[in-house]
């Protein structure tokens, strides 16, 4: 998997993942978004195909501090 986080660049508390698939099968993945003093977030489980691209992403709450980070995770 080849993964670029981001940050929408019009509303802070919205942000996630996007993979391409290196491999040679399916890949599921999802988004783990850390929310400040919010709850964390998990993104949508996504599947891609071998050389396609997939998104997952997340809004943290309205109370949030902003996004402290993003990762993903391979399921």
């Amino acid at each position: 998997m080849e993964c670029n986080t981001w940050v929408h660049n019009k509303d802070s508390l919205y942000g996630g993942v996007d993979c391409t698939n290196r491999s040679a099968g399916p890949v599921t993945f999802h988004a783990d978004i850390i929310c400040g003093m919010a709850p964390d977030v998990t993104g949508n489980s996504v599947t891609v195909q071998p050389g396609q691209v997939g998104e997952s992403s997340g809004h943290c709450a309205f109370y949030s501090t902003g996004i402290g980070g993003i990762s993903w995770t391979v399921e």
